[in-house]
């Protein structure tokens, strides 16, 4: 990929740009499984099925965004939905704090207690552990 000036200059809108970054990452990693959303600091975490993880911060300028209403939000939203995370844009703009979202949509939720997942640990891949109730399941769901 280009610098990110380079690849930015190619496409008419900030939301068109985010789909080309979406389809480009997924067909260098695989499917999007996770996005975690921090909320301090303030940070965007994507989790690709081939063990690739990026983390963003938020706080540096980073262009894709939550938690307001604008441009980064609709940007984030664009790449979500094109790497196949079914979030709306109310969603995104309320994210207030740590969130876990899914190819299903909406939050990854522990099956025991029903909580989306604010913390999760993972044991060689196969299991994570809710911060809620300290349940231990297994992760990612076989839908992923």
């Amino acid at each position: 990929m280009d610098t990110l000036e380079e690849f930015f200059a190619n496409y008419a809108t900030p939301e068109e740009r985010s789909r080309q970054m979406a389809r480009e990452l997924r067909a260098q990693h695989g499917k999007l499984l996770e996005v975690v959303c921090d909320v301090n600091p303030k940070r965007i975490t994507l989790v690709y099925k081939d063990g690739t993880r990026f983390t963003n911060n938020c706080e540096e300028g980073f262009f894709m965004q939550f938690g307001y209403s604008g441009t980064g939000p609709s940007c984030f939203h664009a790449f979500l939905e094109e790497s196949g995370i079914s979030v709306s844009y109310d969603t995104i703009t309320a994210i207030r704090r740590r969130v876990t979202l899914g190819p299903q949509g909406g939050q990854i939720q522990c099956p025991h207690c029903k909580r989306a997942l604010a913390w999760r640990k993972e044991y060689a891949g196969l299991t994570a552990r809710c911060c809620f109730c300290n349940n231990v399941f297994m992760y990612p769901p076989s839908t992923l």
